[in-house]
């Protein structure tokens, strides 16, 4: 016996691209596509980013990121994993945490030789939103001259 009642399951995985078009909405008063594109390559220490035809179809939901660019489109939009995954995460630790995580980011940078290798695990704090904020600047500012 079916139930027609019963809607079909849609995996939340599925609104990625629709968290993505929301969040690039909200940097800089509106990213367009082309510019995510840039700013993902300020992202990436592979220097590749991910191409405009790629986010595209991640936005249209043809196509789901790997883990390489969901690691990148985290960074690039400012949001965690489970937020980019499952849109259930606060997109930003309470503040009560940012104290903590800005004194312990500076801590482990000063003790680390490479701190490009600890921002990865703490991309959400103030400083590091500012850091990604000028990043993004300046990926938007190289805008090819038409």
């Amino acid at each position: 016996m079916t139930n027609d009642n019963k809607q079909a399951y849609v995996p939340p995985e599925q609104g990625i691209g629709e968290r993505i078009r929301m969040k690039r909405a909200e940097i800089e008063g509106g990213l367009s596509v082309e510019d995510l594109s840039r700013v993902c390559k300020e992202f990436d220490h592979e220097d590749k980013g991910i191409s405009r035809l790629a986010l595209s179809r991640y936005e249209a939901g043809k196509f789901m990121p790997g883990a390489r660019e969901l690691r990148i489109l985290c960074h690039a939009l400012g949001v965690s994993p489970n937020w980019l995954l499952f849109g259930s995460e606060s997109a930003k630790w309470p503040p009560e945490t940012e104290v903590m995580v800005t004194a312990l980011s500076s801590w482990v940078k000063a003790q680390s030789s490479e701190g490009k290798l600890w921002d990865m695990f703490l991309p959400h704090s103030p400083e590091n939103d500012l850091m990604r904020s000028e990043r993004i600047r300046k990926a938007i500012a190289k805008k090819p001259k038409t």
